[in-house]
């Protein structure tokens, strides 16, 4: 019989084939692989209050007009999304902003800290992504893949941390050289 990998809770190990069960899940295809080499970097959503400057005009879902601190339309292009100071946030993708009432991932869904921005080429969106050096900065090193960046590819994986400095702060901590299993 194959050997199953344990999965780490909070309180103890449990086999992935008694996690299965547990869950009244098939597991009969669930294959991990791990490797060596993945860089991981970190995404956050910036806040605009933490900038000030020079402001740019923007156009927002082809009918909104406002202005910004070009700085923040600078990160929100390279992170993804950022937090307005009317409270909504502001998305960049498909070379148009965008408004919603929260930052989304490449399904539409609410990002949560811990969502990994993967090159699906490499990493199926709903992958389950473990990383086993990583339990201390997000609180655990289990992830799923559910988001996409135009700057990820290949063996390269973008963890989302949350809001603001203290989450980009978070990101410059795992950023580096590491192993990476893939649940698929």
């Amino acid at each position: 019989m194959k050997s199953v990998a344990p999965i780490k809770t909070s309180f103890l190990y449990i086999p992935r084939l008694m996690l299965c069960l547990i869950a009244l899940q098939s597991c009969a295809n669930v294959q991990t692989s791990c490797s060596d080499g993945w860089y991981i970097t970190g995404y956050y959503t910036p806040l605009e209050s933490d900038y000030q400057g020079e402001r740019t005009s923007i156009i927002i879902d082809l009918s909104i007009k406002t202005d910004f601190p070009s700085s923040f339309l600078r990160d929100v292009k390279m992170e993804g999304w950022g937090k307005t100071r009317f409270g909504w946030y502001l998305g960049y993708y498909s070379n148009e902003w965008h408004r919603a009432v929260q930052p989304l991932d490449a399904k539409g869904q609410a990002l949560t800290i811990g969502t990994v921005s993967a090159d699906p080429k490499q990493v199926a969106l709903g992958s389950q992504v473990t990383i086993p050096s990583n339990h201390h900065f997000l609180k655990g090193n289990e992830f799923i893949a559910a988001d996409v960046g135009q700057m990820i590819r290949n063996q390269h994986i973008d963890i989302y941390a949350g809001e603001g400095l203290p989450a980009k702060q978070k990101t410059l901590a795992f950023t580096g050289q590491q192993t990476v299993c893939i649940s698929h």
